[in-house]
Parts: C-alpha cells; sequence; structure tokens
C-alpha cells in the first residue's frame, strides 16, 4: 500500500479511497511522530453524523476471532464523521525507501453501538477532496 500512497499523480489521472486496516504514526511538518492517526482524528471535532444500515454477516470459519471476520446482525447504527489531513510514515522497514506523505482522512465511527455488539469504525485514505461535506459524504458511499 505504501507505494501506493506515494505514486506520483494528478487530479486528473486517478484517486484512491483505502480502507486502513493498522494505526498509522502520524507526524508533524518536521517529520516526527506525534502519535497515532486514530487519536489524532478522534481530537478533531465531529462535522457530522449520520445513519448508516450495518449489514448482517454469518462467520465463514469457526475459529476466526477477528472482528471482520465474526458473525453480526443487520441494525442501525448512528456513526460521527470526522475529517482532516494528516502525514503519515512508511513503515520502520521501508523509511529510506518510501517518504512521508500527506493524505486526507476520514474518520467513521459509531460512538454508543448496542450492547454486545462491537462499535463500526472506519479510517478511510483518500486522495479525493473533503472540503465540503458532501465530498465527505461521497468519499463515505464509495
Amino acid at each position: 500500500m505504501d507505494d501506493l500512497l506515494v505514486e506520483p499523480r494528478t487530479t486528473s489521472n486517478f484517486h484512491w479511497i483505502i480502507r486502513a486496516c493498522h494505526d498509522r504514526t502520524v507526524l508533524d511538518s518536521q517529520g516526527n511522530p506525534v502519535g497515532a492517526m486514530r487519536d489524532s482524528l478522534l481530537e478533531l471535532p465531529v462535522l457530522f453524523t449520520n445513519d448508516i444500515t450495518i449489514q448482517g454477516r454469518k462467520q465463514k470459519i469457526a475459529c476466526a476471532t477477528g472482528l471482520r471476520r465474526t458473525s453480526r446482525v443487520s441494525r442501525q447504527a448512528t456513526v460521527e464523521v470526522r475529517v482532516g489531513t494528516v502525514t503519515v510514515g512508511a513503515p520502520y522497514w521501508q523509511r529510506r525507501v518510501v517518504p512521508f506523505v500527506s493524505v486526507n482522512v476520514v474518520l467513521v465511527r459509531e460512538p454508543h453501538p448496542p450492547e454486545g455488539e462491537h462499535p463500526i469504525e472506519w479510517i478511510l485514505l483518500t486522495t479525493l477532496p473533503i472540503s465540503t461535506m458532501e465530498q465527505v459524504r461521497g468519499v463515505i458511499r464509495y
């Protein structure tokens, strides 16, 4: 994924949205670590809340324990949406090869899940603009 983040691009050739599965370290303007991306995003104000439908699913592998592999029932969820632009560094084994990169980030988070359910949380990295609520809603819809 790091190769994709730093791929040269113009606004006319392509955009991407990546659902992050690992929390990245956020860097300041000098490249010094300032904390985890998720924690940095949680400090930002809520842009808006939204009601979404969560699709149910059945666990496919009996011994799977990861949150994304376990069963859940369909339900409605109210999520908070926060947005920002962050600078992330490459994983430690690629730091000499892959430079720092700034990306737009959309955090979609369910603050109060029903009892017994895991909260919904998506960290979406994107090259799409996030200046307006409609642009952010578009990133989430994609």
